[in-house]
């Protein structure tokens, strides 16, 4: 009887690292990335690029954000955002502050290989890896699949808003 429920509670405990990792590599409906995907859908519907303000499309307050590409190493975000921050190595990362507080910290589903459906790219520039905004930055906003077949979002930020 002891080695069954050993049995089952490996199996369990399996099913539910399994189903972690599923959930890394998918972006929900419910989360921030998937509200601003949504959003972007309902203002641009058929159009491939459109002017948005992230201000417009989040449904809280806020003054700075932060996008952090995979690569960029948890001290790094750390120092860029000026406080102690929950980070993830090679994990994509979207921070906003209101003033010297996060408002949201969001981990966000990554794929290195990859875009995922429904994905967030913000383009940045090349020596950096990530990006900051005031709450005035306006982005072009492109659905795209680059050949993949996989529809994402890019956001290129068209204001000085944006360093």
């Amino acid at each position: 009887m002891r080695a069954v429920h050993k049995t089952f509670a490996t199996i369990l405990l399996l099913f539910a690292v399994g189903s972690t990792g599923c959930n890394r590599n998918r972006v929900s409906a419910s989360s921030i990335e998937g509200q601003i995907g949504h959003a972007i859908e309902e203002r641009c519907p058929k159009t491939s690029d459109c002017l948005i303000r992230l201000r417009d499309v989040t449904s809280f307050n806020w003054d700075k954000m932060f996008y952090f590409d995979y690569a960029v190493s948890p001290a790094e975000r750390e120092k860029a955002v000026g406080v102690q921050l929950e980070t993830e190595e090679f994990r994509r990362q979207l921070v906003f502050l209101r003033g010297e507080s996060i408002v949201r910290n969001n981990l966000l589903p990554t794929d290195i290989e990859r875009p995922i459906e429904n994905e967030i790219v913000f383009q940045v520039a090349k020596q950096t890896d990530w990006i900051t905004c005031d709450s005035e930055a306006q982005f072009t906003a492109t659905r795209g699949n680059q050949g993949t077949g996989i529809v994402f979002f890019q956001l290129k930020s068209m204001s000085d808003h944006c360093r």
